[in-house]
């Protein structure tokens, strides 16, 4: 079982994952379209699904900040 402080890290990581993969997104057309062998499309997707993994992960540190 994950506890709160857990999904609120994995949320946090996740977090920051998504913004350099969005960063990388927005400069794969001035790197000559691949940025670490992924194309624009490739990381404008990880960048969501990254976003969506830490809300999952933040809102469940919320929800479980009382329990020890």
């Amino acid at each position: 079982m994950i506890n709160g402080r857990l999904a609120v890290r994995l949320g946090r990581i996740a977090g920051v994952a998504s913004i350099l993969a969005l960063l990388g997104a927005w400069l794969a057309p001035a790197m000559g379209g691949r940025i670490l062998g992924f194309d624009q499309n490739h990381l404008f997707q990880d960048a969501i699904v990254l976003a969506l993994l830490a809300l999952v992960g933040l809102t469940d540190g919320l929800v479980h900040r009382g329990e020890r």
